[in-house]
């Protein structure tokens, strides 16, 4: 009995643990060209994606919270669900210096969904990008530890500036 019980939370932990990974996608057009998505990770429960911001000295930025995975084909938007880097409207990120800032966007898992856009503010040409293009000729399927996972993260918070979270990854 205990071995059928390890068995099957081993089962749901590789299945847990594996997320298609797309690196640096390619994309039909964005209404803010200093946003760039470096890596989108998609797992069963979410959708990651990490994008770097080079800002320059003077400006600033946040998020709406109304921004959304929104995929055409099937005309259903996915909400934001985290945003770790900038704040959500109407708080405003200052950035006192020209530098390239770390954000990670969070959304609910859309596996399967080859072609999607994030939409911010369609009317305004906000942060929006249009035509991410995650089909099986650009993507990269890969197991990660847990513990690789945590040091990714860690990594991740460590260069957008959150030691405190990073060392929190990093003790894990």
């Amino acid at each position: 009995m205990r071995r059928l019980v390890l068995s099957c939370i081993l089962l749901l932990f590789i299945e847990y643990i594996n997320a298609q990974v797309v690196e640096n996608p390619v994309f039909d057009r964005t209404d803010v060209p200093a946003f760039r998505i470096q890596k989108i990770e998609i797992n069963k429960d979410t959708t990651y994606i990490y994008c770097s911001y080079s800002a320059e000295a003077g400006s600033w930025a946040n998020i709406s919270k109304g921004t959304c995975l929104y995929i055409r084909n099937i005309n259903m938007k996915y909400p934001l669900l985290r945003c770790d880097g900038l704040p959500f409207s109407p708080q405003q990120k200052s950035f006192m210096s020209a530098e390239r800032y770390n954000v990670l966007l969070c959304f609910p898992s859309i596996h399967n969904m080859p072609k999607f856009d994030i939409i911010e503010d369609e009317s305004d040409k906000a942060f929006n990008i249009y035509g991410i293009d995650i089909s099986n000729t650009y993507q990269t399927s890969y197991q990660e530890s847990e513990v690789a996972r945590f040091s990714n993260m860690a990594s991740f918070y460590d260069s957008a500036g959150d030691t405190i979270k990073a060392l929190q990854l990093k003790n894990k």
